[in-house]
């Protein structure tokens, strides 16, 4: 039996994955406090590990098309789009790439540019 066989089952794989490879990237600007919590010390792109960059890329390209490739589409459109506006936070806030942002949510607007909320998460992720 497949433990994993529901689409909300593998959504919550995809998304556990991506999450994994942002707290990799996301490591690199945390340092350890006195009370040995880690706290954020900077917010400088350039001291994140582009290697952790690339894999946090790939990883949510690999978690949109299997999305894009299986199922049903109105089901499986749900969860693209979800981890599209997910990936467009991180470009704009931890890597601060508004280019790649767009590149993004391009797609994400194309695919759901009738909807208000769309364009609402769009400029706010813009802004």
């Amino acid at each position: 039996m497949n433990r994993f066989s529901g689409v909300n089952d593998k959504y919550l794989l995809w998304q556990t994955a991506c999450e994994y490879y942002i707290n990799r990237a996301h490591e690199t600007c945390l340092t350890k406090g006195e009370n040995g919590k880690k706290i954020f010390i900077t917010n400088d792109v350039k001291s994140i590990n582009k290697e952790n960059m690339v894999q946090l890329r790939d990883i949510f390209t690999r978690a949109i098309d299997f999305f894009e490739t299986t199922g049903k589409k109105d089901e499986n459109s749900l969860f693209s789009s979800e981890l599209e506006l997910i990936w467009g936070s991180i470009e704009t806030y931890l890597f601060k790439d508004k280019v790649e942002m767009n590149k993004i949510l391009e797609k994400y607007i194309r695919n759901n540019g009738d909807k208000a909320e769309a364009w609402i998460n769009y400029l706010n992720l813009e802004l």
